[in-house]
């Protein structure tokens, strides 16, 4: 595809439309701050990419890229893409950073570069943080995915792809190990619009929800009938014979230390094993050992079936 030659701030602001929306309306206010400029310089920088047949702007609207301005803004995500390749594999920079260094060198990449860069690192076709890689004439696979933070509860997914720009969004995601390709299980969800708890490499860590938005997952495949998890629900209403995976412990502060005690924790499996003549208390199993549970206190216990619903 013959792109010419264009402004690095034209670049930029195309790119960043690409970035935020596929082929919809970003309102103007949301590109400046995504692009860290005053509302003025966007509107600005709209008009003049309006007129030049690259934007399309709706008044109290927004604006949204035109056919051409989307050729010129993927031409620069695949400059950007490939150099992150480069910049991980070969030079072996933090992948935090690479969106940061990449970006310095696209827009003095010029098209012979571009192609023989692909051509060497044998055309690539997603960038070390997952997001797809368009080819020379534009096209590219979308990922087949959602944002973690529309993941139900007890849900284990895989992370696609993560499309944070900023470098300390995307470090504080490397040190906690999400990452494209890790296996993610979301324990908990805080009410209004609270942090995600996620289970990952057996160990907990929480997420704010703004957070979550850039982390593109899928459901991890299991066999059908096997490990699927249902809505949540309290461990009293489970029946004999039934195994559940336990995502969240409430009560008083005595009550939580003494299911901790008991082996009561977040990700453990517990067994429904009898209940008592009169219905309460209810007998479980978890962890090896047997214990008796007034329906009151197991209320507090929330849990996951298995797809089976008896594990």
């Amino acid at each position: 595809m013959n792109i010419q030659p264009l402004s690095e701030s034209t670049e930029m602001y195309l790119k960043a439309m690409a970035e935020l929306s596929d082929h919809e309306v970003v309102a103007i206010a949301r590109l400046a701050e995504h692009l860290n400029v005053t509302p003025v310089s966007a509107n600005e920088m709209v008009r003049r990419l309006s007129d030049q047949g690259l934007m399309a702007h709706t008044p109290y609207k927004g604006v949204m890229l035109t056919g051409k301005g989307q050729a010129v803004a993927s031409n620069v995500i695949r400059r950007q893409r490939l150099w992150e390749v480069f910049l991980y594999k070969h030079l072996k920079i933090e992948w935090a950073h690479l969106y940061e260094l990449a970006c310095s060198l696209e827009h003095a990449t010029a098209p012979e570069v571009t192609e023989a860069l692909a051509i060497f690192l044998g055309n690539p076709t997603t960038c070390p943080r997952g997001n797809p890689i368009p080819a020379a004439d534009g096209s590219y696979k979308p990922l087949n995915g959602i944002p973690l933070s529309e993941v139900a509860i007890g849900e284990q997914v895989q992370v696609l792809a993560v499309n944070a720009t900023a470098t300390d969004v995307l470090k504080y995601l490397f040190e906690r190990g999400v990452i494209p390709g890790c296996v993610l299980t979301v324990v908990e969800s805080e009410p209004l619009q609270g942090a995600l708890t996620l289970r990952l490499d057996g160990e907990e860590i929480v997420l704010g929800l703004s957070l979550t938005k850039f982390v593109i997952v899928k459901s991890k495949s299991v066999p059908r009938g096997k490990h699927q998890m249902s809505e949540p629900t309290q461990l009293h209403l489970l029946k004999p014979g039934q195994k559940a995976i336990i995502t969240h412990i409430g009560g008083a502060t005595a009550l939580r230390r003494r299911f901790i005690e008991m082996g009561i924790v977040k990700g453990e499996t517990i067994l429904v094993e009898r209940h008592a003549p009169l219905g309460d208390p209810m007998e479980y199993f978890i962890k090896g050992y047997h214990l008796a549970l007034r329906k009151e206190e197991a209320a507090f216990i929330k849990v996951t079936l298995n797809g089976d619903g008896n594990g």
